[in-house]
C-alpha cells in the first residue's frame, strides 16, 4: 500500500526520479556531499517524504549500485557463456574487462575509487551487506559448477572463495593513491591473472 500522500503510481514515479537524481549527484559530488535536501528539492518532495521512499541517503545509495551492478554482472554472465570452454587467460580477460566497465557507473567508481566503501558500509545494517555479498556468490554459482562438470577449474575452491577474492580485488581500488597510481593497473592485471592462473587447469 502506498504511504498517505501518494498514489501506488505517483510512489513508483518518485522513486524512479529520486534514484535518477541520486545516480547524478552521488556520481558528481559523492556520498557526504549530497544531502537529502538535495535530492528531494529537485524531485520536487518534500525532505521528510525522502523516508517514505528510503531508510536513508546510503540506502538510497546502495540500492543504486545493486542496480549498476546487476548490468555489469549481465554483461560479464553474457561474456562468460560466450566462451564454449573457459581457460585462464580468458577469465582474466574478462575480469580485466569488468574493471573498465565500472568506468561507465560513477557511483560504483566513487565507492570504490574514491574510497567512499568504508563510509557506506558503516552506516549500513550488516544483514544487508552480507545478503549482498551472499547474492554476489549465488549469481556465479552456476558457472562455476558448470566449469567443474567440464573440469577446467579447480574443485577444491568454492564459489564463496573465488567470489571473495574478486571482491577483493575491487575493494583495492580504493586504495590506489596509497598503492601507487603509476603502477597500479600493471599490479591489478598480475593479481587477476594469478587469480585465474590459480583458478584454471592448463591443458
Amino acid at each position: 500500500m502506498a504511504p498517505r500522500g501518494f498514489h501506488k503510481e505517483e510512489m513508483e514515479k518518485i522513486r524512479e526520479k529520486l534514484i535518477e537524481v541520486a545516480r547524478r549527484k552521488f556520481g558528481a559530488f559523492g556520498l557526504k556531499k549530497t544531502s537529502i535536501k538535495d535530492l528531494t528539492d529537485e524531485c520536487g518532495i518534500a525532505q521528510g517524504s525522502f523516508y517514505k521512499f528510503f531508510d536513508s541517503k546510503e540506502h538510497l545509495y546502495f540500492a543504486i549500485l545493486e542496480l549498476d551492478e546487476i548490468e555489469i554482472k549481465a554483461e560479464l554472465m553474457k561474456e562468460f557463456n560466450g566462451i564454449s570452454k573457459m581457460n585462464a587467460a580468458q577469465f582474466a580477460k574478462i575480469i580485466i574487462h569488468a574493471f573498465q566497465l565500472v568506468e561507465k557507473y560513477p557511483v560504483i567508481q566513487r565507492m570504490y575509487f574514491l574510497d567512499e566503501y568504508e563510509a557506506l558500509v558503516r552506516k549500513l545494517p550488516a544483514e544487508l551487506i552480507e545478503n549482498h555479498i551472499t547474492s554476489d556468490a549465488s549469481v556465479f554459482a552456476p558457472l562455476f559448477q558448470q566449469w567443474r562438470e567440464e573440469k577446467v577449474i579447480d574443485s577444491t575452491l568454492s564459489p564463496g572463495v573465488i567470489t571473495a577474492a574478486l571482491r577483493m580485488l575491487f575493494i583495492l581500488t580504493a586504495h590506489k593513491r596509497e598503492i601507487g597510481e603509476n603502477i597500479f593497473d600493471e599490479s591489478l592485471q598480475l593479481l587477476i591473472e594469478s587469480l585465474a592462473s590459480r583458478m584454471f587447469k592448463e591443458g
